[in-house]
């Protein structure tokens, strides 16, 4: 019986040492103050001060931009993707809601109500029915009311 609960024990994993996606914390002061930011961990928590946020963000190829803000007390919120890049290909493809449920896709703009409060996910990728994958620079603005 000993045996069996050593045995047991040997093959207990920690689930605080499962490996986990890093992120970057991005808390910018003033809604007109643009920074580059790298996006390799794939998702940014931006901070919404007086309710917008305006970032440019560099994508490589194949890569999935996730934006995550906080609805706070805001019931709608209106985001728009801008490039210099005439064959920019890029879009909202999801919006995720706290209750994990979601919606889209959208095109290089969305409005959305906000019928719950917490983190919401806006989804950033190619749209692969529309064009080839692409890299560049890009700006978010996000505006909620």
């Amino acid at each position: 019986m000993f045996f069996f609960f050593c045995l047991l024990s040997c093959k207990y994993k920690s689930l605080g040492n499962d490996e986990h996606a890093h992120t970057h914390t991005l808390t910018t002061e003033k809604a007109d103050e643009d920074q580059v930011i790298p996006v390799n961990p794939f998702v940014i928590y931006l901070d919404t001060p007086g309710g917008k946020v305006s970032q440019e963000i560099h994508k490589s190829e194949n890569q999935v931009v996730e934006v995550v803000f906080s609805s706070g007390t805001y019931h709608n919120v209106e985001a728009e993707l801008f490039s210099g890049d005439d064959q920019a290909n890029i879009s909202f493809t999801r919006i995720f809601l706290p209750d994990s449920t979601s919606d889209g896709p959208f095109g290089h703009s969305i409005t959305y109500d906000l019928p719950m409060e917490g983190n919401y996910r806006l989804v950033i990728a190619e749209n692969k029915m529309a064009g080839e994958p692409w890299s560049g620079d890009f700006k978010i603005k996000i505006a909620l009311e």
